[in-house]
Order: C-alpha cells, then structure tokens, then sequence
C-alpha cells in the first residue's frame, strides 16, 4: 500500500508476529486478537508512533485496513508469499 504521503508500505504477518516495512519505516510486534476487532501493537526503530497502534477495521480476500492510533487508515492488498530463496 502507499501511506498518504505515497510512500510504499508492507505489512507481513507471520501467525501473530507482525512487521511493517517502507523506506523510512521499520516496525515489528504483535497482532493481538481478542472479543473487538483484532489490533496490532508495533514498535517502530525510530522511536514514531505514527504506526504504532492500529486497529484492523475490515478483512477480506484481498487484502485488511488498519486504523493507526496516529488517524491515519492504510488499506493493504494481498500479495504472493514469496516461495523458496531469492534469486541471484
């Protein structure tokens, strides 16, 4: 997805390990699910907190929204898991 000021951003789930990934941007935490709707808890290398609380608000096939804590929402397509190792 591209955040508002059109910066690509990715969002890997691995079960409830959650990193979030962009040029300036390096986070990781845990997705937290529960009775509401399910919520992401991150810790960002530079110390913002612009995307360090959100909340799912819709998941589909294609892809989620979140919610951050900062007002900002950022939908996420779907993509391919990359399979083996990279190439050379």
């Amino acid at each position: 997805m591209k955040s508002a000021g059109g910066t690509l951003l990715v969002l890997i789930f691995n079960g409830t390990e959650v990193s979030l990934a962009g040029p300036e941007t390096a986070c990781q935490g845990e997705l937290k699910a529960g009775d509401g709707p399910a919520k992401l808890d991150l810790k960002c290398r530079d110390s913002s907190d612009e995307y360090t609380s959100g909340t799912i608000n819709q998941i589909d096939g294609k892809g989620l929204t979140v919610k951050w804590g900062s007002g900002e929402t950022s939908k996420f397509v779907k993509g391919a898991a990359p399979v083996g190792p990279p190439e050379e």
